[in-house]
Parts: structure tokens; C-alpha cells; sequence
């Protein structure tokens, strides 16, 4: 080879050598400035360019964009195959630089969504709060609106939490929300599924307004907290604060409220607040100064400084400290056999772990006295009975009498059907004798947790004896329809 041809080929080696180096780096200037390239390097070394796929929408088809919401119900989502649907109320005015703080609002038994728009109406024009109230799809085991209360050991799915769950990352894509400010609040039922919310998504809410609602049964325990920092501001109507629950039995909701505001108020991280009206029966604090009141607390947060507490004698009075429980309407009856001792102990647990307890007791009443376990409870004497002389009618003679006296019970006739069982079947004597406490009686507190185990060993007896006239009537006596089907659940097999 020439000695030219030798420098030709340098040179045309030098040149091919720069050109594949400025080729390469304006591959990888063109990869680093659009971001919207994706390469792969596969496993034959190649180089293949995808594009990432389009993000999901939280959102159901056809929702609009976050501009567009105005107030009014939404519907297209779907939780375990049943349709769910909502109504929203969206603040009026621009966000705040830290988000809009949201409200979400659960109507109670008997009620639709739009029935929790005025009541919390102040919170959105007022401290600019994203409402939106959730429509109930009768999820409920213990009461059939929201799935708020579960006995131990239900393990299934809970739809409502996972619909809220669907609501906050939707509004959360449409709004700018102030994570540090989710709130939940409700009436009755709805207050029940605000504990659920509560206990069971500390992380996300931040506090809220449990009115006139269970507490029991709405977490994994009476006493079992979480270690978030959370504001509870609980609510109710007084001591007539109640409600008819089917089959003739009454839920009365201030010794509910009372369990909740003991235990919120001994958990360290928790402020707990709680309204006691003065004698309104089973209805919303919805003042419009109350609810704003309320709503600035839950801002201010755990340690925050709250507004100055309400105290109006003729409404309701707002405390932070823990409310004191209620009385039981009626006492335990004390109940004797001479003839089977085992239905003496039969009839006095139904007295000690049901009658005797101001949550149970109204409910289980109609139920108690069916099986023989009776009250008596004093009359109010109507105006002018003290002055009807010989035309008295049997409930002013009622009213002669002292009332103190009058608020009995008696287990008489429970022991008489008992002994009657045993006297027509001799093998019941066993089925007593299973139900009867080894470790003596039962020492049954306030609500609805400590009766639990009397169902529980009543209905382990039951299915030992399984043809015991004695379990037959107990479930005989039950209505379907009412919490007692709830609570001795055994009668259902």
C-alpha cells in the first residue's frame, strides 16, 4: 500500500470513529429532554421506545373535572357490585394556599344525603369545607343503614369504608385538599359509621362529630385506640335522647355517648369535646353557632385552642371532660327458686347482663318480658289528678302511689315458665345447669359489649342440647326484625 493510501485510511478512520461519537450523544441529549420516552433495553440488547401508560382516573367514567363540580348528587360508582352514589357541596371560592379542608357527612337512619346539607352548611360558608354526604346501601348487620357495628369476629369486607375510601381519592384528584384536614361526621346511624371512620382510618381522619351515636362495636374493642392525633367532638339530645328499634325495644344513646366520650377522653392523643342537650330527644345539635363552634375545634387540632365552649342552659352544654355514665332505667330483679336453683341463676343473668344495663336494657325489654322477666315503671300523673277525687281514673291511682317504689322488676314468672320446663322434660335441668356461670354470677357492666358472652354461652348450651324447649323458646321469643336477633345470633341456625 502507497504511503497516501496508508493517511487516506487514517484519516477516513478518524472521521467515521467522531461521527458515531456525535451520534451517540445526540441519542442521549434527545433521551434526557423528553421525558416522555420510555427505553427498555430488552434481553437481545436491543433499545425499544413505549410509551407509559395513561394514569386511571379515580374517578368513574364520565366524572367532571375538579372546575366543573357543582352542588348536587353523583352517582357511577361501585363497591362490591352494588351501585353507590353521593351529594356534594363544593366550596364556592378558590382554594386556600393548604387545600380546602373536606367534611364528609353520614345521614342517619330514615334519612338521604341531601337531609345532612343544611345542618353542616355553616361549615362550607363559613370555613370554606368540601361537603359531601355519602348515600347508605343497607350494608349494615346489626342495624341495616351503615356497616357501622359488627360483633366479634366479622371478618368480612366492609363496603362503606371502602367507599369512602373511593370518595376521598376521587375529590382528592378534582380538589386541592389539606390532607391534615379530613373530617367526618353523622346522625344516629351516621354518628355510628363516624366512630367507624374514626377507629378504623385514624391516618386519614383527622376528627370529627359523632352525634347521638353508638360507640360499641364500631372498632376492634371498647378500648382499643389508635395513637393518631385526632379532635372528637361527640353530641347528643340528653337523657331522652332514644330511638325505637323494632319489636317494641327502645335504644337509648346517652349511655353510648357517655362510653365515648370516657374512652376518647383517656386515649393521650385525642382531644375529646362532647355537647349534651338539655332534654331534646333524639335529634341533631345542628345549631348554626354549635356546628361552627365544632368546625373550628377540629381545625385547630390536638392542642390547638378551641373557641370559648357553648353554653346555653336552654340548648345544650359543651365540656371537655368526660361525660358521666347514666343509671339504668330499672334495677335487677332478685330472683329465688327454691324447687331448681339452676332457674333461679337462669332468670337473674337475664336480669343482671340485660335489664340492668341503660344501653341493653330499653332494647331487650319486650324480649325480658316474654320470658317471664316483668317492670313496673311510674306514671306521671296527667294535670289535675290530684283533684279528681272519687273519679279517679287507674293512672291517677298510680300516681297516689310512690313512684319510687313503682320502678321494679321482677323475675316471678320467668321462674314459674322455668320450672315448668323442667317439670314437663327433666333433661332441661342440664341445659340450665350448662348456662349457669361456673365462677358464680356474672358481673355485667354498662353496654353493649359486656352481654356478649351471656348470648355466647347461652347459645354454646343450645347447640350442645339441641333439643332443649328452653333454647326453642328463647329463640321463639326473639323478633327477627330487632338488635336482639343480632345479639343472639345463634337462633339464626
Amino acid at each position: 500500500m502507497s504511503r497516501v493510501s496508508e493517511w487516506s485510511f487514517v484519516i477516513l478512520f478518524w472521521v467515521a470513529l467522531f461521527s458515531w461519537a456525535c451520534s451517540s450523544s445526540g441519542a442521549d441529549t434527545k433521551g434526557d429532554s423528553d421525558a416522555s420516552e420510555d427505553i427498555v433495553s430488552d434481553t437481545e440488547g436491543d433499545v425499544d421506545t413505549k410509551e407509559p401508560p395513561p394514569s386511571e382516573d379515580p374517578c368513574p367514567a364520565g366524572f367532571p373535572a375538579g372546575g366543573d363540580l357543582t352542588q348536587g348528587s353523583y352517582e357511577g360508582f361501585e363497591v362490591g357490585g352494588v351501585a353507590r352514589s353521593f351529594y356534594l357541596m363544593p366550596p364556592e371560592g378558590p382554594a386556600p394556599a393548604e387545600g380546602f379542608p373536606l367534611f364528609v357527612a353520614f345521614h342517619g337512619t330514615g334519612q338521604s344525603p341531601t337531609a345532612m346539607h343544611m345542618p353542616f352548611e355553616p361549615l362550607r360558608s363559613e370555613l370554606d369545607m368540601v361537603i359531601v354526604a355519602p348515600a347508605d346501601a343497607s350494608q349494615g348487620s346489626i342495624w341495616p343503614v351503615w356497616d357501622d357495628m359488627r360483633l366479634p369476629g366479622d371478618e368480612r369486607p366492609n363496603r362503606d369504608l371502602e367507599f369512602v375510601d373511593q370518595i376521598l381519592e376521587c375529590l382528592g384528584d378534582r380538589f386541592s385538599l389539606r390532607q391534615d384536614a379530613i373530617f367526618a361526621g353523622g346522625f344516629s346511624a351516621g354518628g355510628a359509621m363516624t366512630h367507624r371512620v374514626l377507629r378504623q382510618r385514624p391516618e386519614v381522619f383527622s376528627g370529627g362529630i359523632p352525634m347521638s351515636g353508638a360507640y360499641e362495636l364500631t372498632g376492634t374493642g371498647i378500648g382499643e385506640l389508635h395513637d393518631e392525633d385526632q379532635v372528637v367532638i361527640i353530641t347528643w339530645g340528653g337523657d331522652d335522647d332514644r330511638f325505637g328499634v323494632g319489636g317494641g325495644g327502645v335504644f337509648y344513646f346517652n349511655e353510648q355517648a357517655a362510653l365515648a366520650s370516657q374512652v376518647y377522653e383517656q386515649a393521650p392523643n385525642i382531644d375529646q369535646y362532647h355537647c349534651r342537650g338539655e332534654d331534646l330527644g333524639h335529634s341533631m345539635l345542628a345549631r348554626e353557632d354549635l356546628i361552627v363552634w365544632a368546625g373550628k375545634t377540629l381545625l385547630e387540632g390536638v392542642g390547638g385552642e378551641a373557641p370559648s365552649l357553648i353554653e346555653d342552659p336552654g340548648f345544650a352544654t359543651c365540656t371537655s371532660a368526660a361525660a358521666e355514665l347514666p343509671q339504668p332505667e330499672f334495677p335487677s330483679p332478685q330472683c329465688s327458686s327454691a324447687q331448681e336453683p339452676h332457674c333461679e341463676s337462669y332468670c337473674q343473668q337475664f336480669g343482671d347482663c340485660m335489664l340492668n344495663n341503660a344501653t341493653v336494657g330499653p332494647i331487650a325489654r319486650p324480649f325480658l318480658a316474654s320470658l317471664g322477666i316483668t317492670t313496673e315503671a311510674c306514671v306521671e300523673c296527667p294535670e289535675g289528678c290530684d283533684d279528681c277525687g272519687e273519679d279517679c281514673s287507674d293512672e291517677c291511682e298510680v300516681c297516689d302511689q310512690d313512684c319510687e317504689e313503682l320502678v321494679s322488676a321482677s323475675c316471678e314468672d320467668c321462674i314459674t315458665r322455668c320450672e315448668d320446663f323442667v317439670g314437663a322434660d327433666s333433661a332441661e335441668r342440664d341445659v340450665l345447669e350448662c348456662m349457669t356461670p361456673s365462677e358464680g354470677p356474672r358481673q355485667c357492666v354498662s353496654g353493649i359489649k359486656t352481654t356478649l358472652p351471656l348470648a355466647a354461652d347461652i347459645g354454646s348450651c343450645c347447640a350442645t342440647y339441641g333439643d332443649s324447649q328452653i333454647c326453642a323458646d328463647i329463640c321463639a321469643k326473639i323478633d327477627p326484625q330487632s338488635v336482639m336477633a343480632a345479639i343472639f345470633s345463634f337462633c339464626e341456625s
